[in-house]
């Protein structure tokens, strides 16, 4: 019995050192090891759209068991099962930036991630109406072969958003929109600008407070050619003290500005600004504006006609309210421009100078100063041939640095005008049939004949790697743009008298305030 007790006891004590082993075994085969992420196909900062197949590979010292997917840590997908692909479709998501997180799971539960962040942009473009209610106005996006991408009616206020009709790869769109006021429809189209880019239509939207005052004038000098009365708001030309009668009964100005007074008489040009904030009523002797106004000249590159218009800010937020100071022009076969000017008050001028070299030349020059008047005119020097003037296959060659340019159109009757802005970079286009797009057979291309090309350099503006940028409003143009070229070429065989400015035409008062860019055309 003993005998075989003890047996017995061996019999456990191998038992239980196999248990041991094996206990131990395991331990050492305990799986800690995370997976590895090998590569996943999104490229960080990278703009996707449409469906993308997310593909993630991985290897690891045992299985794999799921991946899941995660966007700004919300989770949208789970594979189970290699590989380990998904079809993401982002038309569901909203247009904005993305971190999306990959985190991959080995069967023993240990894991892995990779963060990579991306834009989704489905958006061909967004409408910003602002707070203003505008007038509807029919809106056509296609590609650069002329295809319409989508279409749309726009009115009211605040913001639309346009996505494409089926899925689209363009990275570049390109836009024509229509309106018509007293009989007279204009028609305006962007080729090559940005998708996803934000029409800004809200500039006029928002702005200080408007007030107005009274103002009495008392000729005590005796004969004088001209007084101005200049607000940021408006100025009024009196020529005789009977002009004084058409002033009005409150002359409107922006809270903290002042009044600008100028006189010409046979003594020189003179200049007083006066405070008027708070002011219902004011009596203003002419006698009172007597400070010299100063005068530089700003040489020309030759003989020819030339003209000035000077306006005025008071600081870099009334980018878009300016004081009118004054405009003239060169004497004839001149070699320069003389300017005259308040040396106080202003901190930015806004210089308009124009040249043509003769009166019976299709080329005119305009250029635009921001800050210090210039000492000089530099004309862009840019070569613009038309090889193709058709609105519905246009192409051009063109030599010199600028950023955009404008073919201007008009239909035989000239009660339709269509005008295409373009950026440098490309120098041909389609347009997609509008007589179909607006189901208006009036709008035809064959029926439209160019009369005009307006060449723009806008200096140190940024053009968004070549694309014509929409998101740049007529506000944010002027806070950084230190100058603007333009050369405005005329067709010979379709240009009217009024487009030939004679010597002796001064510059149209308004023309410092045309709007060649983005949201304010």
């Amino acid at each position: 019995m003993k005998k075989h007790s003890g047996y017995s006891h061996k019999i456990c004590r191998l038992v239980l050192f196999i248990l041991l082993v094996n206990l131990f075994d395991s331990c050492k085969k305990e799986d800690n090891k995370p997976p590895v992420i090998t590569s996943i196909n999104l490229i960080m900062n990278d703009t996707i759209r449409n469906n993308f197949n997310i593909k993630v590979e991985v290897t690891d010292n045992n299985s794999t068991a799921r991946l899941e997917l995660y966007a700004n840590d919300s989770l949208f997908a789970q594979i189970d099962n290699l590989p380990f692909e998904y079809l993401w479709n982002t038309t569901k998501m909203k247009d904005g930036e993305y971190i999306i997180k990959a985190v991959v799971y080995d069967s023993k539960g240990n894991k892995a991630e990779s963060s990579t962040t991306v834009l989704v942009q489905n958006a061909l473009l967004t409408i910003n109406l602002g707070s203003e209610n505008h007038a509807p106005f029919k809106l056509v996006i296609f590609d650069e072969q002329g295809s319409i991408l989508n279409s749309a009616l726009i009115q009211g206020s605040g913001k639309v958003i346009i996505m494409p009709l089926t899925p689209a790869e363009n990275d570049a769109i390109n836009l024509v929109s229509y309106s018509t006021s007293n009989g007279f429809t204009g028609i305006i189209a962007y080729v090559h600008v940005k998708r996803g880019s934000e029409y800004n239509m809200d500039w006029k939207s928002s702005g200080p407070v408007v007030k107005g005052f009274k103002i009495h004038i008392k000729n005590d000098i005796g004969s004088f050619s001209q007084v101005w009365l200049s607000t940021d708001q408006t100025f009024y030309k009196i020529s005789s003290m009977a002009d004084t009668m058409n002033l009005p009964a409150a002359i409107p100005y922006t809270s903290g500005h002042k009044l600008l007074l100028q006189l010409e008489t046979i003594e020189g040009k003179f200049y007083s600004f006066l405070t008027i904030d708070n002011i219902d009523e004011l009596t203003v002797k002419l006698s009172d504006i007597n400070i010299k106004q100063s005068r530089k000249s700003i040489s020309i590159p030759s003989t020819g006609h030339a003209s000035y218009l000077l306006m005025g800010s008071i600081n870099e937020k009334d980018s878009t309210k300016r004081y009118y100071i004054s405009e003239g022009e060169s004497a004839p076969d001149a070699d320069h421009l003389d300017v005259y000017y308040p040396i106080d008050y202003f901190s930015k001028y806004h210089t308009g100078v124009y040249f043509s070299q003769n009166n019976y030349d299709f080329k005119y020059y305009l250029n635009q100063y921001r800050g210090e008047l210039p000492d000089r005119f530099d004309p862009i020097s840019v070569d613009f041939e038309i090889v193709n003037p058709q609105p519905g296959n246009f192409k051009a060659n063109t030599t010199g640095v600028f950023d955009l340019y404008r073919v201007e159109y008009y239909n035989q009757s000239q009660t339709i005008e269509l005008q295409v802005v373009a950026p440098a970079s490309q120098k041909e286009w389609k347009l997609p049939d509008l007589a179909t797009a607006f189901d208006n057979i009036e709008f035809s291309l064959n029926n439209f004949i160019w009369n005009q090309v307006s060449i723009v350099n806008q200096g140190s503006l940024d053009w968004s790697n070549t694309y014509y940028d929409l998101s740049v409003n007529f506000e944010k143009l002027n806070f950084v743009e230190k100058y603007v070229q333009y050369l405005w070429i005329y067709n010979p065989l379709n240009v009217s008298k009024k487009q030939i400015r004679l010597k002796g035409e001064n510059l149209p008062g308004n023309f410092l305030n045309q709007e060649w860019c983005s949201s304010s055309n």
